[in-house]
């Protein structure tokens, strides 16, 4: 990430104004550290993961073949347009990248 953009500086602003406080942030692994901020604002939180089935190749270095999605939700408020089915809990989704 960009050393001039503070994520905790967003986070708070995002938090202070938002009614449901329900995020979802896309990140890779280096940035788990959002957990920190989570945690200090007594929230819960969970994690998708989409694992690409057709990852682009990368000249001998590791794939980019997974995204990382933290859902951010506060424990009196739910997860919008969440379903109790079977579908709406899986937190691994296997899809290609664009159209195959």
């Amino acid at each position: 990430m960009h050393n001039s953009f503070d994520i905790n500086t967003y986070l708070d602003e995002f938090y202070r104004i938002s009614k449901t406080k329900f995020m979802l942030i896309w990140m890779n692994r280096q940035q788990i550290d959002y957990l920190d901020w989570v945690r200090k604002k007594d929230m819960l939180y969970d994690f998708i993961l989409w694992n690409k089935t057709n990852p682009m190749p990368t000249n001998n270095h590791i794939y980019q073949d997974k995204e990382y999605c933290m859902i951010i939700y506060s424990k009196k408020h739910r997860i919008p347009n969440y379903k109790n089915d079977y579908e709406s809990k899986k937190t691994i989704f296997n899809y290609s990248i664009g159209k195959n």
